[in-house]
């Protein structure tokens, strides 16, 4: 387990778009930072979240054993071109294969649409 990001700050699950593989967390003003922060995976080909709020949200790079163990043997064979990663504080809460991620920080409300997802609504 290789520690990829530690943020600070606690993320929510704001949205998962299934047709499109988006998964995004975000994180408000006042939860760890001044400003709005979001975190979007995609296209997701696994996904298994322990919680849908992560008081301390880090990102881990997983190796395949890694993935195999945490998620129960339920997921073993990501492909290729994907990553696998875990997310939580001190222990991995959440797995998601993908990838990759990007992330942004902006002023805005946290009901203001994301400028991350990519999706007709």
């Amino acid at each position: 387990m290789e520690l990829i990001w530690e943020t600070g700050r606690e993320f929510v699950l704001a949205r998962y778009v299934a047709s499109h593989q988006q998964l995004l967390f975000r994180s408000d003003k006042g939860m760890g930072g001044a400003s709005r922060m979001e975190i979007l995976f995609g296209p997701v080909q696994y996904l298994s979240l322990g919680c849908d709020v992560y008081e301390h949200f880090n990102i881990f790079g997983l190796t395949t054993e890694e993935l195999a163990r945490y998620s129960g043997g339920l997921y073993e064979a990501p492909p290729e071109s994907c990553k696998i990663y875990g997310l939580g504080g001190t222990e991995i809460r959440g797995l998601v294969v993908a990838p990759g991620y990007v992330s942004t920080e902006d002023d805005g409300m946290y009901w203001e649409p994301s400028t991350l997802l990519r999706f007709d609504s």
